[in-house]
């Protein structure tokens, strides 16, 4: 066995140095561009905001993040916790938001939940009730760094922005207050002044109704003489209601969960672009397709132009 003199012991650890600087160098350039194609892939998610609306196609579905949700965006969720100065809200992308006392409701319950003390939430919402939510703003969580918190507000007078007996047609759905119980049914309030609403008792059965309570129904007349619009909330004919096309309507009108004719437009990466309603374009994620869990030819399934 020989032995290594010192200047050749040297000599080993240069190369073996310039080796392991080498090889670090080419780690440092393979992960950024692993990290640059990622931050694309997060610029397409969310390219409905940019090139999508100005003829250039999304490649992916577009996804709801903390990074394109806004004050005004009206989104559609769950309530998950009912406390008695708040509300916790599922919603998409598996974020939560927070919903005060007083943006649970319009000021025109004020008197109501006072006399509660505390308990007109929970007489009002539970766990697992549908709710169309307005994002009023994001706040950086005081408790965990680099966390943020989504305020929402469930007032109606946000929600229906914009509404009027002009632009109400018949087949829509809509949410209302409970304002007050009468003999023989329930005055609708929908947070705004220019109508009201009504509700016969007997088309809403097996269902316990307080003032306050947050309702769907589907409009069946409107009375524009007297500005009062009249609902029914059988759950049947609720789940077949289809928003109508018309002419002019406006982005404010759309509300979450509405449900629409829609027709394919072109198949992305990890969904479907539609259109509906004549102006507008959206898209749904894999996850929301038809079918629970697609097949590797989902894509075939959702030709361009197919109605859904």
């Amino acid at each position: 066995m020989s032995l290594l003199s010192r200047q050749e012991h040297d000599e080993i650890r240069s190369e073996v140095d310039a080796e392991f600087e080498a090889g670090q160098r080419k780690m440092k350039k393979k992960n950024s561009k692993t990290t640059k194609k990622i931050h694309v892939m997060e610029y397409d998610m969310g390219s409905l905001f940019g090139g999508g609306i100005t003829g250039k196609l999304p490649r992916f579905a577009n996804r709801i993040t903390l990074k394109n949700i806004s004050p005004g965006m009206k989104l559609w969720g769950v309530v998950a916790e009912v406390n008695e100065k708040d509300l916790v809200v599922s919603l998409p992308g598996g974020l939560r938001g927070l919903v005060r006392a007083s943006e649970a409701f319009d000021p025109v319950f004020d008197d109501e939940i006072k006399d509660a003390e505390g308990n007109f939430l929970p007489r009002i919402f539970h766990i697992g009730q549908l709710v169309s939510c307005v994002v009023l703003q994001l706040d950086d969580d005081k408790k965990e760094k680099g966390k943020q918190k989504i305020w929402l507000s469930l007032r109606l007078s946000l929600l229906h922005k914009g509404f009027s007996l002009d632009v109400l047609q018949e087949g829509m759905v809509l949410a209302a207050y409970v304002k007050s119980i009468e003999d023989h049914g329930y005055i609708l309030h929908f947070g705004l002044p220019s109508f009201t609403g009504f509700l016969p008792k007997n088309s809403q059965e097996d269902v316990e109704i307080n003032t306050g309570t947050i309702l769907q129904g589907v409009l069946r007349s409107i009375d524009k003489a007297h500005k009062v619009v009249y609902l029914s909330c059988d759950p049947d004919t609720i789940s077949k209601c289809v928003t109508k096309d018309l002419k002019g309507i406006s982005i404010d009108l759309l509300i979450p969960g509405m449900m629409v004719n829609a027709r394919v437009q072109s198949t992305l990466e990890n969904g479907v672009m539609l259109s509906f309603l004549i102006y507008f374009t959206g898209t749904v994620d894999i996850f929301h397709l038809q079918t629970t869990f697609p097949s590797s030819n989902w894509k075939d399934d959702y030709n361009q132009n197919k109605k859904l």
